[in-house]
Formats: structure tokens, C-alpha cells, sequence
């Protein structure tokens, strides 16, 4: 059964490792199905039309979606490590694609803490491509906010680079993402530093620094480098002004990268934390979203 924390304002269903999602891209830990704000406004939905276990729904983050430190030099048949996921098993020559389903030996996760209003949960791998990483995350919930926080610590003889995002699968009670939406940043908006834009053209209006739904997608759309020579991602915040409602994402550090997807029932606004740990180091940092609705 999955976890329930819930308190006067929210109520966030868990699901634990291996229990709802069973893929080899997202971190297992925690993986967040929905966030409910006053027992009547959902959140979250799924990346493909239905929840699948191989896919993502809700808010998940994932590490080293470009390629997992190590994959380069792992040779077919062998592993390589993604983090909070296990070890996955190369089959082709072809480079990391996050998309692909690799299979996998899983990380054996640990739960330290676990009340009405928190859940901590810890992994440890050793011994792979020289590698050894502890990494906890912390979900918890406070009034009408949701906390997010990780540490990680190098426990190898290398530098770990790696980074990390919460995929957000976003749609207020389900709705269709149309021109009721708009998403603002913490940066203003410059088309043409995009590194890469698709299917925009006829759906996003971008003023400043707000973006505006100007009709429901009719295939994926994508931005990569929203913040383009800007790399303080800080926070976004979306909201839809028919049903008064917004969710908000901080973070506690400047987004190098800041990326958006979607289609016609999600939306997906992205933050990524950029990680250099030197041995024995560790790295810890934070994603607070905050929902609301409008007084009547």
C-alpha cells in the first residue's frame, strides 16, 4: 500500500520502491503519485494517458538523464549505476538513451524515518565502476507545502559530476492544458537563446517572464535551455486563473538548466541541479512546491 502524508491542507500519496513505478530512468525513492489541496483539487497526472509502472506520473526526479556518469566506458553485458534507480546492464554500443528500458539489478532502499507528515528513505551502492554513493531523500509536508530534500555523499576515490530534476507531471484536476494556464519564472523570456524549441510556434504566447497556453498542444511540445544564457533558475509557478488555483516550485540552488515539456493533458516545467562531489564530500539540497487556491 502506498504511503499517505497528510495533514490540515495536503494530502501526498507515495508509492514505495519497486511499488508503483518499476522502470530504469526515475529514482525509486519516494516516488510522488499525487498531491490533493484541500481534499478536493488535484495536481498530478501521468506522462502517457494511463499510469504505467514503466513510465512516469506525478513528481519524480531523476539523475544523469543525458548519460550516467560511467556508462561511456561500460562495455556491452556489463553495468554502469544510475542513481537511486541500481545497476542497469548496457546492451548496445549506441549511447545512453533515458527513455530505454534497461535491465536492472535495484538498489536495496531503507526507510530511517516514517510519521503522519514525513518519510526519509536511504540507499547505499558500493563497488561498482569504483563508485560508492549513500543517498537519502526526505519527503515532507507542512500547511499547504510539500518539502523535497536530498543528500548525497561521494564515497569513492573520483569526483561523482552528476545532476538531478524533479520531472513534474502537471494538470490541475486533470484538466486540459489551454489558454486558463500560465507559467511564470524567476528569468525573462528570450526565444532565441532557446538551444532547442519544438512544436511551439502555434501553442505558447512568451511575454516577458510569463508563458501562455494559446491552445491546447496537438503533439508534445519542448523547450531546452528556457533561461538560455541566465543560469539562475530560482523557481516557476503555474497557474490556471478558472479554477484559481497555483503550484509553486522553489529550489535552494541557481538552475544551470531549466527545460519544459508537455502535451495536451500534462505540463512539465524542469529545474536542474548541477552536482561536482569531490571523495568523502557530500552535496544536500532542497525543492519546496507550494499549492494554493483562490479565496473565494
Amino acid at each position: 500500500m502506498p504511503v499517505i502524508l497528510k495533514n490540515k491542507h495536503l494530502k501526498v500519496t507515495i508509492g514505495y520502491p519497486m511499488e508503483l513505478y518499476r522502470g530504469s530512468r526515475f529514482d525509486h525513492s519516494g516516488n510522488i503519485l499525487q498531491v490533493t489541496l484541500n481534499n478536493k483539487h488535484t495536481f498530478c497526472t501521468s506522462e502517457k494517458s494511463e499510469i504505467l509502472p514503466d513510465y512516469g506520473f506525478g513528481l519524480m526526479n531523476e539523475f544523469d538523464i543525458d548519460s550516467p556518469q560511467g556508462y561511456a566506458e561500460t562495455t556491452v553485458g556489463s553495468y554502469f549505476y544510475k542513481i537511486g534507480v541500481g545497476n542497469l546492464r548496457r546492451e548496445t554500443d549506441e549511447p545512453y538513451q533515458f527513455f530505454r528500458q534497461y535491465p536492472m539489478n535495484q538498489y536495496s532502499f531503507s526507510i530511517l524515518k516514517e510519521t503522519p507528515e514525513e518519510i526519509v528513505f536511504q540507499t547505499k551502492h558500493l563497488a561498482l565502476q569504483n563508485s560508492g554513493i549513500l543517498y537519502q531523500k526526505s519527503i515532507s509536508i507542512h500547511r499547504n507545502e510539500l518539502l523535497l530534500s536530498y543528500r548525497l555523499m561521494n564515497k569513492s576515490n573520483s569526483v561523482l559530476k552528476t545532476n538531478e530534476y524533479c520531472h513534474n507531471f502537471v494538470a490541475f484536476n486533470h484538466s486540459k492544458i489551454n489558454s486558463q494556464y500560465s507559467l511564470k519564472f524567476n528569468f525573462n523570456l528570450n526565444n532565441r537563446q532557446f538551444e532547442e524549441a519544438n512544436n511551439i510556434e502555434f501553442h505558447l504566447s512568451l511575454i516577458g517572464d510569463q508563458i501562455n497556453w494559446t491552445k491546447i498542444p496537438d503533439n508534445d511540445i519542448f523547450i531546452r535551455r528556457l533561461n538560455g544564457n541566465d543560469q539562475s533558475g530560482k523557481w516557476w509557478e503555474l497557474h490556471n486563473k478558472l479554477q484559481g488555483l497555483t503550484m509553486k516550485e522553489e529550489v535552494s540552488f541557481e538552475a544551470e538548466l531549466v527545460n519544459l515539456w508537455g502535451n495536451a493533458h500534462v505540463v512539465s516545467p524542469e529545474l536542474f541541479c548541477v552536482l561536482e562531489i569531490e571523495p568523502e564530500e557530500e552535496k544536500t539540497w532542497w525543492r519546496k512546491f507550494t499549492f494554493s487556491e483562490r479565496s473565494s
